[in-house]
């Protein structure tokens, strides 16, 4: 079992934009599925990494999460190993329904095992399957705005839990909503959902000065300290940060001073500037912040690996103001007037060609799952492929332990 299995894993929303569940993906390491390889082959190797080489915790954040099924998969008893309480399996498109296929789905749910129709496009030939599955998920790409609706109308009896699928922009998660769907998932969420043409807010403004502050090399602590120190909410949400099992230091923290001593200066600026990223957040979804945090966390690391004796800070940064336009809201044109940054990494984080946007191409890349795009990146960066994946996995790890969404309803 010697091919490389890439993972990746994609939020699921409800209409508070809080985590519902993670659709974890997996794909061969040259291949955009798994067509060529021997499914019983493909489907042990999933589950070995999900259990053991991964971790499931590690992978899902404790949350439900759903995982395709091809046909092969369905029908190996491997699958029996993933946690019911916590696994729906979904049923893909293009298998074709069949008494035999209704009979193993009755025998999972037996088992405890919630089902998924995927990509649900109203046939009769599913009705039976109706009957007996938990969710259906329908793909807002490929279906259009009426159908979207006469979906629900011919399910409703059913009373399944429906899921809205690639819902890439807000007019269609709000459209979604409305007509009611429970769920959504899609890259919505990573862009502004209206953008503002009021006059930056004040504290949004003192943020930003001192986001410019940690970018100076040779800045004092004792600044950094002052800021900090008129600020109520960034003392508390330091500290909590600090405190977070991540760090596993021996005494509490209970001071802006006592947390430098303990990290440096280097690793407190990092730390602050997620802290300031975080506070920006206001209204928005919280995996915001946390799919920021991992790319700083993946390319920093990556960078390392590229850049053995540099200074890999900038790498950092770029990660984590990589999604600010979805965060507070405004263009990047906009920002960027009043956050000034190096040129190399405003070029970068404007969409231009630079010598950092290949890492951070590569992170995109491995969220939305374009294999050809990941592999032709690690290509050209000769990065190791393992080493790669374990370094994005390490990052949500360490992300997902400092990031708790909170529930505000």
């Amino acid at each position: 079992m010697d091919q490389n299995i890439f993972i990746a894993r994609h939020p699921i929303f409800d209409k508070y934009n809080k985590i519902f569940a993670y659709e974890i993906l997996f794909r061969d390491e040259m291949k955009n599925s798994f067509s060529n390889i021997d499914g019983t082959t493909a489907s042990q190797s999933v589950v070995q990494r999900l259990l053991i080489d991964f971790g499931l915790n590690n992978v899902s954040n404790g949350k439900p999460f759903f995982i395709n099924l091809t046909e092969k998969f369905l029908f190996n008893d491997v699958i029996l190993f993933l946690p019911p309480s916590q696994v729906v399996f979904e049923i893909l498109e293009n298998i074709e329904p069949s008494n035999t296929l209704l009979q193993r789905c009755i025998f999972l749910q037996e088992k405890g095992y919630k089902l998924a129709l995927d990509d649900f496009e109203y046939d009769e030939k599913w009705d039976d399957f109706l009957e007996i599955v938990d969710f259906v998920k329908v793909d807002f790409f490929l279906v259009e705005n009426e159908e979207r609706e006469k979906i629900l109308t011919k399910i409703k009896r059913n009373k399944l839990i429906t899921i809205a699928e690639k819902v890439e922009c807000y007019k269609d998660f709000n459209q979604a909503k409305n007509i009611g769907y429970n769920y959504f998932q899609g890259y919505y969420f990573c862009k502004p959902s209206m953008l503002s043409t009021r006059k930056m807010p004040e504290n949004t403004l003192n943020y930003f000065q001192l986001l410019q502050e940690i970018q100076n090399p040779s800045i004092e602590f004792s600044i950094l300290e002052n800021y900090i120190k008129r600020d109520i909410s960034l003392t508390y949400k330091l500290l909590k940060f600090m405190n977070s099992p991540i760090f596993n230091f021996s005494d509490k923290i209970t001071s802006i001073r006592n947390a430098l001593s303990l990290l440096g200066l280097k690793e407190f600026k990092k730390w602050l500037a997620l802290v300031v990223i975080d506070t920006l957040i206001e209204s928005r979804p919280q995996e915001l912040v946390k799919i920021s945090l991992i790319r700083a966390l993946f390319c920093e690391a990556i960078a390392r690996v590229i850049n053995k004796n540099n200074n890999n800070d900038e790498y950092y940064l770029m990660g984590l103001l990589s999604l600010i336009d979805a965060i507070i809201d405004r263009d990047k044109s906009e920002i960027f007037k009043d956050l000034k940054l190096n040129k190399r990494l405003h070029d970068t984080l404007c969409g231009n060609k630079t010598e950092l946007s290949n890492i951070l191409e590569l992170i995109i890349a491995m969220e939305h799952n374009e294999l050809y795009l990941v592999n032709s990146i690690i290509e050209n960066l000769k990065l190791n492929y393992k080493l790669t994946l374990e370094t994005y996995l390490n990052a949500i790890i360490i992300a997902d332990a400092l990031i708790v969404e909170e529930d505000n309803n």
